[in-house]
């Protein structure tokens, strides 16, 4: 990007500052800051003109708002040289995007969900159709679950394991084989008619090649799908510029009921765009009624041209016409695109540059690549669109309020106007959780300018960086692992716009907290923004929202999937309305799994932490080292000893060390002439007893089975169980599985094996036998304990009592020391053969299946959970999905774009989109939010009688206020008959029917109370204030300390007695 940077590209580009305006192409200052994100990417920026050479030594281009001349050729181009093309541009509020991969692609998995595995029940070899057709019959539920198999030739294929007798021998990992659905007729008892049944528990196998199958003998076995890859033809950007409907579609990308027939609409528009572009040389400045006009009729001539090539050529022929041409153009489309078409409107690059980078990864062959447009609108945010006019504060920007003033808001300001972007940036939100969907908003809203005036930005993460955080919070570098998550977010941010006014916490948002976050902050908020992992968390953040009629902006992510909701105030449902959350069918997200294992999940999860940690990374830099040891070194002694800041010199050291220490460790071992596999069963063994003994003992030491936490609960309850240590036993399996495994994938770190060959059945370091000789040698190391500092959750955060004595000297001079040592050994790089294990799942010879399963189940051991099977293991392993920075990027452009309708008053819901998406399958489906759910007049059966609303229809928005100051009960009683013209019958708190919790079951006052000792306590209440009473009956978690108001809920009659019920109550005592 030759481009130099201007002012206004600071609202779009997040890694441009103010010093690069003006003095640096925007490719230049953005490479240095992409290279910081992961130096095992080569990041470099190219200077001058696109070249063939340059195109032609990559693997695919990705053009970002071209003209369509560039794009044209560049796409022909790419397709002569079988380089993957991609293309998309945000034009204001109207964004695009485009794929080719050529004439033949080969996609491998269409979906990326797990494959299917299922256990066998039985299998009728005489079922099918034909003899060489059997009906397999999975286990039922409840211990079963639906084959979910589609009967695709890409996804219908399936394969056998663990088949006993005869039929195991012919199709035991034979395969695969074509499977086919079941379904069999069954006859309506009521009507008489024959219906045909879909059996979700049954496929119908082909297995070609023979005549009669083998009976199947019971004992079990499993069925295994396999994906078939399929291959796919893309058209060129020419032919699809003017038919840009897909062979086989009927339309362009569906993506919204509301907006039915629109991408054809937007094509038309931005090809009369670029026609405009074409022959102007520019695009249309904004906000010229002028040149938009001449747009509107560029697109309309573009339109009428393709109704002649289209009737032309269907003259001649009944294929599918060339050429898309519209019947009735919408020229007020045609308006909104053009209008802003020089804008670029950052939420929708965010979206945009989501969806393309997933679409780059899809050149491996996993997922499905678009086909091929995209075309997505939000004019909704525009101040004039989806409004009501007569609100007395909607926004209602004039021309001269949209004129640019030189600033990094200009794009905004020329979409929506000055008085609204300035309104957001004296806005305050409450943004809960900074992980990776935090990390994203947090930008956007840097970028966007909210809370850049008056407003505030609170963000609060109890949790701290670890280096598995990197790949997908993109606001953490290395040196910010172990660093609380809202406090580095924060600071990274700053860099992005200076005049961010944040505030970051380190607290959890929950009952127990509300004395910190209380009333009057809640008060305080324009909107809340939730980025958590849990759903118990999200529900008591809405609950909070919908007490203090706060908009909620809501979203998550699992793997390519995401999902937005906006909940706003009167308008929509909230959280707790939608559907409850299942377990995501067969996936585990990784942001849930838990710091103390309570479930097998949760031990797989952190046993495939390990092997990242023990066999990849360390090598792979390892091995960086030995390619170029000058450059290695030059960049690690620049961003440590280096650093131009001399406070931060220690702390650039301290983040390095132990990286550091574990290459130059595993170098050692590397050309130590003893390196053989012995030495590789040895460290294993270290390993085992440090990992499984040594951690628990500390943890138990300093934490045994009576602690108690800084409340005085008990330490050990919950789901942290009191863990116990193991020693080696070399008869127990599970013990040797883990020295087996972990000594020969150290081997392949070593450089003893190649990682891509396969050691034979029979080779003696697969043998128990022969690795329990070498292990008899040995001696169990004494045992090494450490202090454990639980503040970060979870044992792994042991520190060694010593390095808070150490010398900050000593600790510089022994990392020059270890840099000395590395630059001694670059004479001999090439002769150290190192290679780094990538975990690998599928292929069983490996040995990394078998760590994991022996890893894990060490740690259920420990923890004392039932441990896994290999098959069990490598199952649940599939399901651990981490998040994806592509995911975040998109969902979060698409929050921030309901965050700026919901700051617009007078919005009408019409105007608001929630979202469930899926970038792996291209699926986009945007809906109107579901109004909230009215109280409706129905039949009590406990009452036995109809109880009515007052007032009728209200929602769980509406309250009933009782304002006077402190009350008596029987004050109370009487503001609640003046407020509302009913009795009072019955008062209590929402912990009333919680179970576990203070005053279960328990009322403040019932007037029909039928014990005489408890009419006479409720009696004496009377004339007692009544936030006093709650406070005696449900303590703290219905009034915490400093609190003015407390919700409560009542039952109610008329004077007839008839009962009614009523929105929730709040009292304002104070």
């Amino acid at each position: 990007d030759e481009a130099v940077v201007q002012s206004r590209d600071l609202g779009t580009n997040f890694f441009l500052r103010e010093a690069d305006v003006g003095t640096n192409t925007r490719a230049a200052a953005s490479a240095k800051h992409l290279q910081a994100l992961n130096r095992l990417v080569d990041v470099k920026a190219h200077s001058g003109p696109l070249s063939e050479d340059l195109v032609r030594a990559h693997t695919a281009l990705m053009l970002c708002n071209p003209t369509r001349a560039e794009a044209l050729k560049w796409n022909k181009f790419c397709r002569a040289n079988n380089v993957g093309f991609f293309l998309t541009g945000v034009h204001g509020l109207f964004g695009y995007a485009f794929a080719d991969l050529g004439d033949e692609f080969t996609i491998r998995d269409r979906n990326g969900e797990q494959p299917v595995s299922r256990i066998i029940d039985g299998i009728d070899v005489a079922g099918g159709n034909e003899p060489n057709e059997m009906i397999v019959h999975l286990i039922p539920p409840p211990d079963g679950r639906r084959h979910n198999i589609e009967d695709t030739v890409h996804e219908g294929w399936v394969s056998f394991d663990e088949l006993e007798g005869d039929l195991g021998k012919l199709l035991n990992e034979k395969g695969p084989f074509r499977a086919h659905h079941v379904h069999y007729k069954r006859k309506d008892s009521k009507t008489g008619k024959t219906r045909e049944i879909f059996d979700a528990y049954a496929l119908r196998v082909v297995v070609p090649g023979v005549s009669k199958l083998p009976d199947f003998v019971p004992g079990g076995g499993l069925l295994n799908q396999v994906k078939v890859p399929e291959k796919v033809h893309f058209r060129s950007l020419a032919e699809a510029c003017d038919q840009p409907v897909s062979p086989g579609e009927y339309s362009l990308l569906f993506t919204d009921g509301a907006k039915f027939g629109r991408p054809e609409q937007l094509h038309v528009a931005l090809q009369g765009l670029w026609d405009w572009e074409e022959s102007n040389g520019k695009l249309p400045a904004a906000n010229d009624e002028a040149q938009t006009e001449q747009v509107i009729q560029a697109s309309l001539a573009r339109n009428k041209a393709m109704r002649e090539k289209a009737d032309k050529a269907m003259q001649d022929s009944d294929e599918a016409p060339p050429a898309l041409a519209l019947d009735e153009v919408d020229e007020n489309v045609l308006k909104m695109v053009a209008q802003h078409a020089e804008c670029e409107f950052q939420p929708l690059s965010t979206f945009f540059g989501g969806v393309l980078a997933q679409e780059v990864v899809k050149m491996t062959g996993k997922f499905t690549p678009l086909n091929q447009w995209l075309h997505i609108d939000c004019f909704e945010v525009l101040p004039e669109v989806e409004v009501d006019d007569t609100h007395p504060k909607c926004f209602k920007p004039t021309v001269a309020e949209r004129a640019p003033i030189g600033s990094r808001y200009d794009d905004l300001v020329m979409i929506l106007g000055r008085p609204l972007q300035e309104s957001l940036m004296g806005k305050s939100t409450f943004m809960v959780g900074c992980g990776a969907l935090g990390c994203e908003l947090l930008k956007n809203f840097a970028l966007l300018g909210l809370a850049c005036g008056k407003g505030k930005l609170t963000v609060t993460d109890n949790d701290t960086i670890e280096v598995s955080n990197l790949s997908r919070q993109f606001l953490f570098r290395e040196h910010n692992v172990g660093q609380p998550k809202s406090a580095a977010a924060s600071e990274a941010v700053l860099e992005m716009n200076p005049a961010l006014n944040v505030v970051a916490r380190q607290d959890l948002v929950s009952v127990g907290t509300e004395h910190i976050f209380d009333d009057k902050f809640w008060m305080s908020l324009d909107f809340v923004t939730n980025a958590l992992d849990n759903v118990k968390a999200r529900l008591y953040v809405d609950s909070r929202c919908v007490l203090f009629e706060k908009a909620l902006l809501e979203s998550g992510t699992l793997g390519t999937k995401c999902n937005v909701q906006v909940v706003l105030p009167h308008l929509t449902a909230s959280y707790a309305d939608g559907p409850s959350d299942g377990d995501g069918g067969d996936a585990i997200p990784m942001c849930t799994l838990r710091n103390f294992p309570s479930q097998i999940e949760h031990c797989i999860e952190w046993a495939r932490a390990r092997f990242n940690d023990m066999f990849f990374t360390t090598a792979t830099a390892a091995r960086q080292f030995c390619d170029n040891p000058d450059s290695w070194l030059e960049e690690m002694r620049s961003k440590t000893l280096g650093e131009p800041t001399p406070g931060l010199v220690l702390s650039a050291v301290s983040n390095e060390m132990e990286p550091v220490s574990e290459i130059l460790e595993l170098l050692r071992r590397a050309k130590s002439p003893d390196n053989c596999f012995a030495e590789c069963v040895k460290e294993a063994y270290v390993i085992f007893h440090r990992k499984f003994r040594d951690n628990i003992v500390s943890l138990v030491s300093t934490y045994p089975e009576d602690a108690k936490d800084n409340s005085g609960n008990p330490f050990w309850s919950g789901t942290k169980r009191f863990p116990q240590a193991a020693e080696f036993d070399v008869s127990d399996p599970t013990h040797m599985g883990f020295v087996i495994s972990t000594a020969n994938i150290l081997a392949v770190n070593l450089g003893l094996q190649p990682a891509d060959q396969p050691l034979p059945a029979e080779h003696p370091w697969r043998s128990p036998e022969h690795v329990a000789k070498i292990v008899s040698k040995l001696s169990p190391p004494a045992v090494v304990t450490e202090a454990v500092d639980m503040s970060g959750g979870g044992e792994d955060d042991a520190k060694d009592d010593k390095s808070g004595d150490s010398d900050d000297m000593a600790t510089i001079k022994k990392f020059e020391n270890m840099l000395k040592e590395l630059e001694s050994l670059k004479g001999e790089t090439g002769d150290i053969l190192i290679e780094a294990a990538d975990f690998e799942k599928d292929a069983d010879w490996n040995f990394h299946i078998d760590y994991i399963t022996a890893t894990s189940n060490l740690r259920a051991w420990n923890y004392r959970l039932k441990p896994a099977s290999r098959h069990q293991s490598k199952m649940i392993a599939g399901k651990i999905i981490p998040a994806l920075a592509t995911t975040t990027a998109s969902v979060t452009g698409l929050v921030m774009i309901e965050m700026i309708k919901a700051m617009q008053p007078g919005k009408k819901i019409e105007a608001f989109k929630d979202s469930s998406n899926s970038l792996g399958i291209n699926s986009f489906l945007f809906s109107e939010p579901s109004p909230p759910e009215h109280a409706k007049d129905e039949y009590d059966p406990i009452e036995m009688s109809e109880v009515k609303c007052k007032p009728p229809g209200f929602t769980k928005w509406d309250k009933t206020v009782i304002e006077a100051g402190s009350l008596t009960v029987k004050g109370f009683m009487d503001k609640f008959r003046e407020v509302t013209g009913l009795i009072c019958t019955d008062i209590f708190h929402a912990s009333s029917n919680i179970e576990g919790t203070q005053g279960h079951s328990k009322y403040i006052y019932e007037t029909n109370a039928w014990k005489k000792e408890l009419k006479q306590a409720y009696d004496n209440r009377l004339s007692q204030p009544l936030e006093e009473v709650a406070f005696d009956v449900y303590g703290e978690t219905a009034l915490p300390s400093g609190k003015k108001f407390i919700a409560l809920e009542v039952s109610a009659t008329d004077d007839n007695d008839d009962p009614f019920k009523v929105p929730s109550i709040v009292y304002r005592f104070a």
